[in-house]
């Protein structure tokens, strides 16, 4: 609940948090889903997967999902935490899981310089990627994470194996189908003797890997390559001539890709792509009002300056883009290569952060000040006190939650 976040916090961030709840936003995703989603059912009765999230969503820190009780170690005083669903489609879970990514995966790159990369992919091949995700989407990372190494050991371009993180999106501002691979891309990499080599710099002073437009030729080819293999050995649920005529649209389009260095260095580009990696399709802030019939939310419109419009949908048409974006369980969206690579952390990374910090006369990324982090407790809003969970697990019984809640509440 509001009141046990509030609590969490220390005591000094306590009134500025009440006096930004007061602005917090009043419409979430499960209010369109809990309002609309019953009308809805029959069209997704045959997918378990996404009636699983839609259940997830509706039920997310309700009584359904349990709670815990928390009671004050002084006066006694009891409260209720309802437990979330930890669904990673759902955007009230997602939060907790992108904060220690981001700790975790600092622990592991390198303190150099990273480049943001993005590969996208022509519209004309989005029917294909809807009836095949799972195939099209590893497809994707194959030939992104292949092109990058080929590029960048050619010995014109950096002549190095670099350490890379990618990252698969699904998702437009206004939740329409737009698959692409953001990529984190150290500025320089390991050669055969395991030393590091700096990227080299323009004239103007800025890092330069390859060329982009020779990345976005090499995807182009080799994915449109791999479709056509896994066609061929029937590996892709789809009608050949509607498939042959979509790659012949494809093959005529520009595919868009860029390389540039972020502003805020390395933990600027993790930091930026984990807040898509660890969220939903769309947040509840953007969410800005919920009818029966209709859901109105924030986009960007990056063809218009980067404006914010609003859009309203039908809330049937807004459940089913929010949950094509739906991967299998399992699906793994963030893959590491290069010298980022599981089997090379162990070898090549060490080498690599040796000779990087030995010989590189590359800018590091500004490290963060090492200040005491304060401990959340949970405090007693009676009398201050530390407030203690009851049990080890949640507990679902119905009716002493609801006992426990309205005696909190008197």
């Amino acid at each position: 609940s509001m009141e046990l976040r509030m609590l969490c916090l220390p005591l000094r961030l306590q009134k500025n948090f009440v006096l930004h709840s007061m602005q917090e936003q009043k419409f979430e995703v499960s209010d369109v889903f809990n309002t609309s989603f019953e009308k809805e059912y029959e069209k997704y009765a045959s997918n378990i997967r996404l009636l699983k999230v839609a259940h997830h969503i509706m039920s997310c820190r309700t009584k359904e999902m349990g709670a815990f009780v928390y009671k004050c170690e002084d006066c006694e005083h009891e409260s209720i935490s309802y437990c979330s669903c930890r669904d990673r489609m759902c955007p009230k879970c997602q939060s907790q899981s992108h904060h220690e990514w981001i700790s975790k995966i600092e622990k592991v790159v390198l303190d150099c310089i990273h480049l943001h990369a993005v590969v996208t992919v022509p519209s004309e091949l989005n029917p294909i990627a809807l009836a095949n995700k799972e195939l099209f989407y590893t497809l994707l990372f194959q030939t992104v994470s292949e092109a990058v190494l080929t590029l960048c050991h050619n010995p014109k371009h950096l002549g190095a194996t670099p350490g890379m993180t990618a990252i698969l999106h699904t998702w437009g501002q206004k939740l329409d189908f737009h698959p692409h691979i953001h990529m984190a891309i150290t500025a320089g990499g390991v050669d055969d003797e395991n030393n590091w080599v700096d990227a080299k710099r323009t004239k103007k002073g800025d890092v330069y890997l390859f060329p982009v437009k020779a990345l976005s030729l090499i995807v182009k080819k080799r994915l449109l390559k791999k479709l056509r293999h896994v066609e061929k050995i029937g590996l892709i649920e789809f009608n050949h001539d509607k498939f042959t005529s979509l790659l012949k649209e494809a093959d005529g389009k520009k595919w868009i890709s860029y390389v540039k260095e972020p502003f805020k260095g390395s933990k600027g580009v993790f930091a930026y792509i984990g807040n898509y990696t660890h969220r939903s399709a769309i947040s509840n802030s953007r969410i800005k009002n919920v009818t029966e019939s209709h859901t109105t939310f924030q986009y960007r419109d990056y063809a218009d300056k980067n404006k914010q419009k609003m859009l309203t949908l039908a809330n049937s048409e807004f459940i089913r883009r929010f949950l094509f974006h739906t991967l299998k369980r399992g699906f793994v969206r963030i893959r590491h290569y290069g010298i980022y690579s599981v089997p090379n952390r162990r070898t090549k990374l060490v080498k690599a952060r040796e000779s990087l910090n030995k010989d590189s006369q590359q800018r590091f990324a500004e490290k963060s000040d090492n200040k005491k982090e304060e401990k959340f407790v949970l405090r007693c809003p009676c009398c201050g006190g530390i407030m203690r969970k009851e049990s080890v697990r949640p507990i679902y019984n119905r009716m002493y939650i609801n006992y426990i809640h309205n005696k909190s509440s008197l």
